[in-house]
């Protein structure tokens, strides 16, 4: 069993999801799996993955959404954690490393997130927990325990699913009632 699967929905991503996978495989923390679920992609996604099929797997599903392709990824995983890649995302290469080591640091933990910084069109970088205004929480630590969890969450914003590594068992216990969603303005 890998310790991580690492998920990534990607639909029309072919000009960024290979970066994505190449940052997946060059983490300093190897012990994981990589699952790409194609959701439909129309573009030429499916041949920029061909390169990658002995190294990663590799689902095609009909277009139903990003969180479907998650939902499709978890159903897929032999993971112990799973770790959601955006296919136009790259990760440092000690990023799972790093997280890890955290949760492995506090045993019954489900869930462990991380910040992030967004690097917006102008070349402008900004930490996710600057943006939503939880950085005052930490009080100079660089990490915080809790148990309310999604209370945090919620005074915070959703927290960037790129960032966290989420217990499998915590997901397959919570089942249907609790599926991937996605939000967003219409």
């Amino acid at each position: 069993m890998a310790r991580v699967s690492v998920i990534i929905p990607t639909y029309n991503r072919e000009a960024f999801v290979v970066k994505a996978i190449r940052s997946a495989q060059n983490q300093s923390f190897q012990d994981h799996e990589i699952i790409v679920v194609d959701d439909g992609s129309t573009d030429q996604s499916r041949a920029a993955l061909e390169p990658y099929r002995g190294s990663i797997r590799y689902i095609y599903e009909e277009n139903s959404g990003a969180s479907a392709a998650r939902n499709v990824g978890v159903k897929a995983d032999r993971g112990e954690w799973l770790a959601f890649l955006d296919s136009d995302v790259e990760w440092n290469p000690e990023y799972r490393s790093t997280q890890a080591q955290r949760a492995g640091e506090a045993p019954g933990v489900c869930m462990q997130t991380t910040n992030c910084l967004f690097i917006g069109l102008d070349g402008q970088t900004k930490s996710y927990f600057e943006i939503n205004g939880s950085r005052a929480e930490f009080k100079g630590q660089d990490y915080l325990h809790f148990r309310g969890a999604f209370r945090f969450i919620i005074k915070h914003g959703p927290w960037q699913v790129g960032a966290t590594i989420i217990h499998g068992d915590a997901i397959k216990r919570a089942g249907s009632r609790y599926q991937c969603i996605d939000s967003h303005y219409g």
